[in-house]
């Protein structure tokens, strides 16, 4: 933000830059470059707060590397510092502070550029330009707002996409941000009128709209894995299943075996008994002998 203002001041040197950075006194590497481009200009005016949609105390997450942050919502992350910082509407700042009225204004705020718009809606009507980060997907969560979101909220003031700059891509080519430009066709209609893109947004509007069916595709593509992985956890299921009956029907078998088993050997138990008791009757002892005598004299 201190670089552009810096290098647009060489080009506007009368105009006033009211700088808003919250983190300005809590991080080493923020402090070290806001001071040293403060220094270069008295036309800078620093504000040691952010701005967004309402006047509060709001979390601010900064990444590990030390030169981005963002008061979008973070998940806790070992990458991440939790930092408190102040958040007025940019309505009511200019109240409080004595604030001029902006003609320009620039935005690079992590996904939060929405929200601070929001926050500006009694201003918006006398700006007569924007420069906005944008998002193509959404960042950080899903609170994170996408161009058509600002673009189609923008139309209710009078602003229109008029051009666009730096794009940030992935190391896989992917489009992630786009640095756009939004005119008031109230206050600039010779710029908004009678086109609402310039020569060269048509390239642009092809691009998202590839970027789109680049999204719908993978989409499409990832519900159908997710639909075969579920047609195979069915199967999955109904292979366990069966193979749980067959367990309690082996169970059950065993079980018969078992109680066959036990009846079996008490079976042979009393056989055995009986036998015994047989044996040692005098019955059979008087019959055995009979049949002894028997083969003595030949009797038949």
């Amino acid at each position: 933000m201190v670089k552009w203002s810096y290098l647009i001041q060489k080009i506007v040197p009368d105009a006033a830059y009211h700088l808003f950075e919250p983190l300005v006194d809590h991080v080493p590497s923020y402090t070290s470059i806001m001071q040293s481009n403060l220094e270069k200009s008295s036309k800078f005016t620093l504000h040691k707060y952010g701005l967004g949609e309402n006047n509060e105390k709001k979390t601010m997450s900064i990444f590990s590397e030390g030169f981005s942050s963002t008061l979008l919502a973070m998940p806790e992350n070992e990458d991440l510092t939790k930092m408190s910082v102040p958040v007025f509407k940019m309505d009511d700042a200019i109240k409080q502070f004595n604030l001029p009225q902006p003609q320009v204004i620039k935005a690079d705020i992590q996904g939060y550029e929405l929200a601070m718009l929001k926050g500006a809606t009694n201003t918006l009507p006398q700006v007569d330009i924007l420069l906005l980060e944008t998002w193509v997907c959404r960042g950080y969560n899903q609170e994170c707002p996408l161009l058509l979101e600002i673009m189609n909220w923008l139309a209710r003031f009078n602003f229109y996409l008029w051009n666009y700059g730096d794009c940030f891509r992935e190391e896989n080519d992917k489009l992630h941000t786009i640095d756009c430009v939004f005119v008031n066709s109230k206050t600039l209609p010779s710029l908004a009128l009678p086109y609402l893109y310039q020569p060269g947004e048509d390239e642009f509007v092809k691009t998202l709209q590839t970027e789109l069916e680049g999204c719908k595709s993978a989409l499409e593509y990832s519900n159908k894995e997710i639909l075969t992985l579920q047609a195979e956890l069915e199967g999955c299921k109904s292979a366990l299943e069966h193979s749980n009956k067959e367990i309690l029907t082996l169970q059950a078998e065993l079980e018969e075996c078992k109680s066959a088993l036990e009846h079996s050997k008490r079976e042979n138990l009393t056989l055995s008994q009986e036998i015994v008791a047989m044996k040692s009757s005098k019955f059979w002892q008087l019959r055995s002998q009979w049949f002894k005598l028997k083969g003595l004299f030949g009797l038949s």
